[in-house]
């Protein structure tokens, strides 16, 4: 048998474990470097207001293992939930580009 061959029969088309544990690492990416960023930012925010998770979760009617993985990144955030962190925050957690306005 031939070196391509035998390279061949090794080679494969279906994606390994670890690469499609790399794969969805990527996907998360991006939603976790957001969630990082709004748990630094709920969390100067607590420090402003003096208040302690626990009082975060009592104002949003959660528990406070909730708001517990929402500091740890570990929860993928609605807008409701963002919107309603705001409101009990009274600070924005997330910014919109002001859209261009359409000249008529």
């Amino acid at each position: 048998m031939k070196n391509k061959e035998q390279f061949q029969k090794l080679v494969t088309h279906e994606t390994s474990a670890v690469h499609q544990h790399m794969q969805e690492l990527a996907k998360q990416k991006s939603w976790l470097d957001k969630a990082v960023a709004i748990s630094i930012a709920i969390q100067q925010r607590l420090e402003q207001l003096n208040w302690k998770q626990a009082d975060l979760a009592k104002a949003m009617n959660v528990k406070p293992q909730y708001i517990s993985r929402i500091i740890k990144a570990r929860e993928n955030l609605s807008l409701e939930t963002i919107s309603k962190l705001e409101d009990v925050l009274c600070c924005s957690l997330i910014r919109f580009p002001i859209p261009e306005q359409v000249n008529e």
